[in-house]
């Protein structure tokens, strides 16, 4: 790769970067609805599905308990709920 070619990369990597930290401000608040709503969905399958057993250590550890069927359901929700925290 010449130099100029990869100047000309690195300028158009800078620009896009550019573009991401000038519109980061827009998506954030266009996305909070959808956090709103992720966050409401899994806490009504959390009062619906799952039962939390406290453990006896000192550690402050909760476990839960959900039948295999909906377990699928579960790990969909709390991974979507993690994405729209990360996006914070």
């Amino acid at each position: 790769m010449e130099n100029q070619e990869l100047d000309d990369n690195l300028n158009r990597f800078l620009r896009h970067l550019d573009a991401i930290k000038d519109t980061l401000p827009m998506i954030i608040v266009l996305l909070q609805p959808f956090r709103k709503k992720a966050n409401t969905k899994f806490e009504e399958f959390m009062e619906e599905h799952v039962e939390s057993i406290q453990d006896d250590n000192d550690e402050g550890n909760i476990s839960i308990s959900l039948r295999h069927d909906i377990s699928t359901i579960y790990e969909e929700l709390s991974k979507m709920l993690k994405l729209q925290i990360l996006q914070l």
